[in-house]
């Protein structure tokens, strides 16, 4: 049976937040890092396998060791939380804030294809399909702090690549390559949160981490579209978050520690084994010991780095093609998110020639996608840890993942319904706050959306939930990079009244019976299932 509460087991990004966690046994091959058996917390012995032979297993010095992360003084915790954060709204940030630009760069490298215009913006959310499947594995074997590093330095090097790019091709491909490094932070960022802070601690800092990638896409444009509007070339987009890249780069090289508990004890074991060899360096002493010592960590575990690479790598998509939880997960996040960079790369378009807006004023308008992501994200987040807890005591205490799914009920209605009155407002010019309601009501549901399937995901698959939230995420950007290169074209046909109103919809035939099958027959898809092991 899962423990009741939502914010601890979910952490932002979803991309990637339970890869290198512990698992629950040494030599376990599961999506988290491995923790001994008994003593959690201690240091351990165990006698080896022959009389000349013990292994002594090495972990933290219990629970209050000054060497376990989330033992560093609280001051200390919240730098490293707001450092992670400032990574993790930087990338978002990128993925969207071109969009007001559009325009001044299609003239300056000569691009007239609307496909080619909205890829220039899209095609950074292809390196989040490839990042994590890359730096999740590598992490866990080298640690976050130098894949985090790694990330940002690929991101800020290729960012000056499109800075300086002077023609479409380069553009793409500089904006794929920054993509694949701003990807860490979303794949990286939620372990560190883990590593530092207990599970009933770690809402506040999951919150503030939360923003980066709620509000990086909306608040991106806003930027953007204020550049522009003061006249100044779109380029320093790219100055600017080359500026702030490089600088949060800089302090998390000086400042940010390794916080990745099987490397720590690596070091540990290291400096052990050291300080072992220094005390028995002569012959006397060696023929004293009557036998040796092998220093272990309690996270070692019995998997090769193939085996790394096909849990990394192969079981996402074995989960994507053979669990129908995921399919259903899966396909509705991909629309959602498909639609909501529609959303991000029309929306300055359509308040520019709909209601004759300038640039920077019709860029005020993501403020709605802003708020309808924090809305649903910390609305959706009460309502539903206090339904979860009624209806667990309801059931005499037990709860089932599916208790969170009745949220969706309120959200599947708000998507399409945001879609319709954005689409038919700007269609027949009603007043912008009408269209922006609209956009509201679709991101609150959407953000919804995705918090409560990702818990869902958590609840169910709870060993196998890195691979399975890869699977998802994986998918719903490739459909963030599609949908955007034909909107111009279906908008252009339909216009936006039947256009969104198709997207509304194409949500809804998806998203509603999804919802149900989930509800009613999670149980029985989750006792089939031999990767199924929440209750």
């Amino acid at each position: 049976m899962k423990q009741e509460g939502t914010t601890e087991s979910s952490l932002p990004a979803g991309h990637g937040d339970t890869v290198g966690q512990p698992s629950a046994k040494v030599g376990a091959t599961t999506d988290e890092a491995t923790q001994p058996p008994h003593h959690d917390g201690y240091t351990v012995s165990t006698s080896g396998s022959s009389a000349n032979e013990s292994v002594k297993v090495i972990g933290w010095e219990g629970d209050d060791d000054p060497e376990n992360p989330k033992n560093f003084p609280f001051k200390r915790r919240w730098f490293i939380t707001s450092v992670i954060s400032l990574y993790g709204i930087l990338s978002p940030m990128s993925s969207s804030m071109i969009a007001p630009c559009i325009p001044a760069i299609s003239n300056d490298l000569h691009v007239t294809q609307p496909f080619q215009q909205n890829m220039m913006v899209s095609v950074f959310l292809l390196g989040y399909v490839i990042g994590p499947f890359l730096l999740g594995p590598l992490s866990e074997i080298y640690g976050r702090r130098p894949l985090l590093m790694l990330a940002n330095f690929i991101f800020v090097v290729f960012t000056v690549g499109c800075a300086r790019s002077t023609t479409f091709g380069e553009l793409v491909a500089f904006r794929l390559l920054s993509g694949l490094g701003g990807s860490g932070p979303i794949t990286i960022g939620g372990g560190i949160l883990g590593d530092l802070w207990r599970a009933e601690e770690r809402g506040r800092a999951s919150a503030l981490y939360a923003l980066g990638p709620l509000l990086g896409p909306s608040i991106g444009p806003i930027i953007g579209g204020w550049i522009i509007q003061k006249g100044v070339s779109w380029r320093w987009i790219f100055y600017i978050l080359i500026i702030v890249g490089a600088s949060a780069g800089t302090a998390g090289a000086i400042l940010l520690p390794e916080t990745f508990a099987p490397v720590l004890i690596q070091r540990k074991i290291r400096r052990l084994r050291d300080e072992q060899s220094e005390a028995h360096g002569t012959e006397e002493k060696e023929q004293e010991s009557h036998h040796a010592t092998v220093l272990r960590s309690r996270y070692d575990r019995d998997e090769t780095f193939r085996q790394l690479l096909f849990r990394s790598l192969v079981r996402p998509f074995i989960l994507l093609f053979t669990q129908p939880i995921v399919m259903v997960i899966t396909a509705y996040q991909a629309i959602l998110l498909g639609t909501y960079y529609i959303l991000i790369v029309s929306y300055v378009d359509v308040f520019r020639k709909t209601y004759n807006e300038d640039v920077g004023i019709a860029s005020l308008n993501y403020l709605a996608l802003a708020l309808g992501s924090l809305m649903g994200r910390q609305g959706g987040t009460f309502i539903m840890d206090k339904l979860y807890r009624r209806l667990k005591a309801r059931n005499n205490g037990e709860g089932t993942p599916e208790m969170r799914i009745i949220l969706l009920s309120a959200a599947c209605l708000s998507i399409p319904s945001g879609m319709i009155i954005f689409g038919w407002a700007v269609q027949y010019r009603v007043h912008w706050f009408v269209a922006d309601l609209g956009a509201f009501f679709f991101t609150m549901g959407m953000v919804n959306v995705v918090f409560v399937v990702q818990t869902y995901t958590i609840d169910v698959y709870t060993l196998y939930a890195a691979s399975a939230l890869a699977a998802s995420n994986s998918v719903r950007s490739m459909f963030a990079f599609g949908f955007p290169l034909f909107s111009t074209a279906m908008f252009d046909a339909l216009g936006y009244g039947w256009g969104c109103t198709l997207l509304g919809l194409l949500a809804l035939i998806v998203g509603g019976p999804g919802a149900l099958v989930l509800y009613f027959f999670g149980p029985r898809l989750r006792a089939r299932s031999t990767y199924a092991t929440g209750e």
